[in-house]
């Protein structure tokens, strides 16, 4: 009888470790649909951020070697006159300043030969200065360059003498108005954007503005190419 017993609870208790076992395996599934589990699955990779996540560059100061580049750059013959001028859109900058005494452009072949035309045709009233000889389709390329505008879409006039035949504007004056300025101060706007607060070597007179101590430009840069956007006078 204790024998037969023994026997009934070793096979209870074989059934109930085997049930056990059993249960375990089928519940194993279950723990992979858990919420963390899922929620790990839906992620993108590590380091890699959903683009809703992205977030702009921020605006940086410049170092003081980029100021001292982007001063010698603002300086040079074709962009220092973007900043004689006060304008929101580059659209309203003074031609006149950009091109007083030629922005840097290399004279055409026939440059002085247009000049000296137009003087004999003056005759004794030719005045002896100075004369920059631009041809139209130089202004255009420069500005599109420089603005992303050609001449006709500039809102200001060049107020030179026009040369029908030739297709050329004709500035006589003897002087320059070159006035060297320094980068006091600047940042980087995200992407190829700046801006730069400039103090003049000297007061600018602006007719409108009166005397002109700096400005505040604002341009790209790319690939040491400038595009000018504003720029605003500080007195």
């Amino acid at each position: 009888m204790n024998k037969k017993i023994a026997i009934i609870i070793c096979a209870a208790a074989a059934a109930v470790l085997i049930a056990f076992l059993l249960g375990r395996k089928s519940a194993a599934p279950a723990a992979q649909s858990s919420p963390f589990a899922s929620a790990q699955t839906s992620e993108t990779p590590s380091g890699s951020p959903s683009p809703s996540a992205a977030s702009p560059e921020a605006a940086r100061a410049l170092t003081n070697d980029e100021l001292q580049s982007f001063a010698k750059q603002l300086n040079s013959a074709d962009n220092y006159g973007f900043l004689l001028s006060e304008y929101s859109d580059v659209r309203d900058a003074n031609l006149g300043q950009i091109f007083y005494v030629g922005a840097g452009i290399t004279p055409a072949a026939d440059a002085q030969s247009i000049a000296n035309a137009y003087n004999a045709a003056l005759g004794e009233d030719a005045p002896e200065t100075d004369c920059t000889v631009l041809k139209a389709a130089q202004i255009d390329a420069f500005l599109k360059e420089k603005t992303g505008y050609s001449l006709k879409q500039m809102h200001s006039k060049l107020d030179w003498e026009y040369d029908q035949a030739n297709d050329a504007y004709l500035f006589f004056h003897g002087d320059t108005n070159q006035l060297p300025s320094l980068s006091a101060a600047g940042k980087a706007l995200g992407g190829d954007k700046y801006q730069l607060t400039c103090t003049f070597d000297g007061n600018f007179y602006d007719p409108d503005a009166g005397a002109v101590s700096g400005c505040i430009v604002t341009f790209t840069c790319k690939d040491g190419k400038f595009k000018f956007l504003s720029n605003s006078f500080v007195r």
